[in-house]
């Protein structure tokens, strides 16, 4: 589903090819879990391609770690096809924590075949720079897609997030959302796309990018965009930057709470919303921790 022509990115990432992965279920196979680690090793450069063919009738949930073994700079280009057979459903996440000295691309594509619920999360946490293009076609009838983007940035890191869901059935619905938190002199900029074809009915879809920023140098930019062509849709976007600024924290503090809790409030409540939307009690856990160790000490594991 994904071919040389779709970007530049695809299109230098395969002639880069070092790896790759298949992973076929055939139909009526039930419910399975798949683990999936990506570990890039001693200055990689190059690229790594998945497929994974899902046949009707079928449960998946997979789980897909990408980290790095040190820190010295590596160029890691990603490319990944999913096709889903029809009535079957899939739980899919993303978890990505290399170094913070390399560079990570990735262009992710996902396809369906109708009658099929989809839970799509994908956290970003390492790279010195990251480019994820994430694209989900919603191919024939009875969809329904929820897409929770998570992001945590620090230092000088720096996030391109392309985002791009396309209705192409009738029945379907789509809940997506971006989310993230930017401290020092990071830069994060989401882009994201929701288009419903011609001549479809009964879409109902959202979509939003939300960013909370810790430190006044760090920049964010969120641009959640429709191209609607039917007229039986109901469909919305929204943006929105929240800064820690003296006039929220003088409120909170004179409501009895002190500067460090009110800053942890605002927090945990903002980062609190993004992760609640993932079913998986253990993934969500793991992201916890994960932000802990970044240093984001005002998320509390449970």
């Amino acid at each position: 589903v994904l071919s040389p022509s779709d970007s530049i990115f695809v299109s230098y990432g395969i002639s880069f090819l070092k790896a790759g992965i298949l992973i076929y279920i055939p139909q009526g196979y039930g419910n399975l879990k798949v683990n999936v680690r990506k570990k890039i090793k001693n200055s990689f450069i190059g690229s790594f391609y998945s497929m994974v063919y899902v046949g009707n009738d079928t449960n998946l949930n997979i789980y897909e770690d990408v980290f790095s073994d040190n820190i010295d700079r590596k160029f890691f280009f990603e490319i990944s096809e999913m096709v889903i057979g029809e009535n079957s459903n899939v739980f899919y996440n993303v978890f990505q924590n290399i170094d913070v000295f390399s560079e990570y691309f990735a262009t992710r594509k996902l396809k369906t075949n109708g009658k099929n619920n989809i839970e799509f999360n994908d956290v970003s946490l390492g790279a010195a720079y990251q480019r994820v293009d994430d694209r989900i076609s919603m191919e024939n009838e009875h969809v329904e897609l929820k897409y929770t983007g998570l992001y945590f940035t620090k230092d000088n890191q720096k996030y391109d997030i392309l985002v791009n869901a396309r209705h192409r059935g009738t029945n379907q619905g789509a809940d997506i959302i971006v989310k993230g938190i930017l401290d020092d002199k990071s830069k994060v900029y989401f882009n994201g796309v929701l288009k419903v074809d011609k001549k479809l009915k009964r879409i109902n879809s959202f979509l939003g990018g939300h960013s909370l920023h810790l430190s006044p140098e760090c920049k964010s930019d969120s641009i959640p965009s429709l191209e609607i062509d039917s007229f039986d849709v109901k469909s919305g976007h929204a943006a929105s930057l929240t800064q820690f600024d003296e006039e929220k924290l003088f409120y909170m503090m004179s409501r009895g709470l002190s500067e460090e809790e009110a800053k942890k409030a605002i927090a945990q409540g903002f980062i609190e919303g993004a992760i609640r939307r993932i079913s998986d009690d253990e993934f969500k856990v793991k992201i916890k921790k994960h932000l802990v160790s970044k240093g984001l000490d005002i998320v509390e594991v449970s």
